[in-house]
Parts: structure tokens; sequence; C-alpha cells
């Protein structure tokens, strides 16, 4: 008895390896993508075990650089800010990345931010398991049987309730229209209540000893990958001008000034709030996004 079910365990293991490995609707179509967390897992695992371009950047930051328009950035860009996380999570992962970018860029917004307790340890807890999810691939959190199984399930509900619709429901020709503002859309008072609130949260600034860990840690993880020929690139993301000069983001611009120097570092012009619109009042939103990353190419291809 326990011959076959280690017979059948091991055929199981090999056939979903195979299924993995070589069924393209697994490998593109039906990812087990089951959240915040889940996405920020398969992003990071993605970055690790299937970039290999022998020459890329890379944008390292909060749930703002998560933003940034994927289609406008270079090919061989890679996003690696993560919704919810901090710069100092991306830099963790690129200690077991073997071949390294060329540059980093650092989103600046939420340095002061602390690590997650979890995050590295979910994704890369030591190098040994790094190398055998390189290559047993139905080991990342892309090819979790259950997330496979539920995506699939929802598709298929979303298709035959969008054919339901389009059977059933007519469009209005009284649609709503997004109202537009001196080019931006008028602000609506759930945003209104959200940036009010946000204001009184941003005056709060983190006690010295939290700044001082958080930053010692960001830039010992610099400073490692300037030591390995990796130019550092330091942006902001523009947010709503009731927030650019809250107690938190100055606190943030103060440390970043006295430890990473305008001298000795590039520094992508700030913009500025004004032509920007967000969600929020800290997330842009889709055309302000793309808007952004066109002038953060264009950054580049001037020298920042």
């Amino acid at each position: 008895m326990k011959i076959k079910s280690i017979l059948f365990s091991v055929l199981l293991t090999g056939g979903y390896y195979f299924l993995c490995n070589y069924w393209e609707d697994i490998r593109f179509r039906y990812e087990a993508n089951q959240g915040q967390w889940s996405e920020n897992a398969m992003k990071a695992q993605e970055f690790l075990y299937d970039l290999n371009t022998p020459h890329y950047s890379c944008i390292t930051g909060s749930s703002l650089g998560f933003n940034l328009a994927g289609n406008v950035l270079p090919n061989n860009y890679f996003n690696l800010c993560f919704r919810g996380q901090s710069v100092i999570d991306g830099l963790e992962l690129l200690e077991y990345k073997e071949r390294l970018p060329d540059t980093v860029f650092v989103e600046i917004n939420y340095v002061s931010r602390g690590r997650s307790k979890d995050f590295k340890r979910k994704i890369a807890s030591n190098r040994y398991e790094v190398n055998l999810k390189k290559h047993l691939i139905f080991l990342r959190d892309k090819y979790m049987p259950v997330g496979i199984v539920a995506n699939y399930m929802e598709g298929k509900i979303n298709f035959w309730r969008q054919r339901y619709k389009s059977l059933t429901i007519k469009p209005s020709a009284n649609a709503p229209v997004k109202e537009i503002a001196n080019g931006l859309p008028k602000i609506d008072k759930v945003r209104e209540d959200i940036i009010r609130l946000s204001v009184k949260t941003m005056r709060i600034v983190p006690d010295t000893a939290s700044i001082n860990t958080t930053f010692s840690r960001t830039g010992s993880l610099l400073k490692a990958l300037e030591a390995k020929g990796v130019t550092i690139v330091f942006f902001e993301m523009p947010i709503d001008c009731a927030l650019v000069n809250s107690n938190l983001l100055n606190k943030n611009r103060k440390e970043m000034e006295q430890r990473f120097t305008k001298q000795h570092y590039f520094y992508i012009a700030h913009e500025g709030c004004g032509a920007y619109y967000t969600v929020d009042g800290l997330h842009l939103d889709h055309e302000s996004a793309v808007r952004y990353t066109n002038y953060f190419v264009k950054q580049l291809q001037t020298g920042h």
C-alpha cells in the first residue's frame, strides 16, 4: 500500500511538472493570481527565475511606482515595485539574482516604509529554495493548482456573464461621461474624503530609530549594488498637491538629501503635482500614469 501511494505521488507530481512546463494554457492563461500578495509573489518569482536578459534595468518601489505604464517603459526594463510593499523588498531580491541590472531606479516616496517581515522569506528564504524553484517551476506561486482551477472557473463565469449582458442589455445613449476640468477629471466627494484622511495620517512621522533602521538597510543594499557596478537613479512619483509637502514626505526627502546626495547620485527631476491626477491622492490614474511614464522615459533619454 505504501509503495502504491509513493508511486501515485511520483506520477501525480511528474504529470503536473509536465503540464506546467509544456501546456501553454497553464503557463500563459491560467496563472494562480488570487490577490495582491499572490500578484506580488508571482512578479518577484518571474523576476528571479524568468528574466534572463543580459542587459536590463529594474525599478524598485511601492505601489506608487507599480503604476508606471509597462507598455511605455523600454522592453529591457523590469518593474519590481510591489503593491503594499517597500523599496527594500525589491532590493533584497537582487541579492539572489545571478545577473544584476545595469541600472536600478529607486522610487523615493516611501523609502521610510520598513520591509515586510514575511515577503523575502516567502519568495526566497535561501539560495537552495531559489535554485529549486528555478528548475521545478510547479513549486512557484504562479502554478499553484487551486489558483489555476479558480482562475479557470472565474474566466468561464465572466465569459458567460458578458455573453448574457450583451444579449439582454442595450447600451444607453446617456452613458455617464468622465467630467473634465482644466484638462484633469473633477474631484469627487469620495476622493476628497480619502485625501483629507491621508493629509492627517501623513502628518505622522515614524520614530527616529525606525527611520534610521530603514534608511541604513536601504543604504547598505544600494552600496552593495554600486560596488558591483550597478548605477543607482532616484525618482519621486507625482502625488496630489495636498500631500506633496506632508510631514512624512518632507522628512523622507530630508533623509534622502543627507544620505544620498545629488553630488553623488542621479535624481530624475520632479515635474510637480499639477499635471497629474490621482484616484486617491497617491496613486495615479491610468492616463496620468502613462503621461508620467513618458516623462520618465524622456528623462532617461536626455541623461536624467
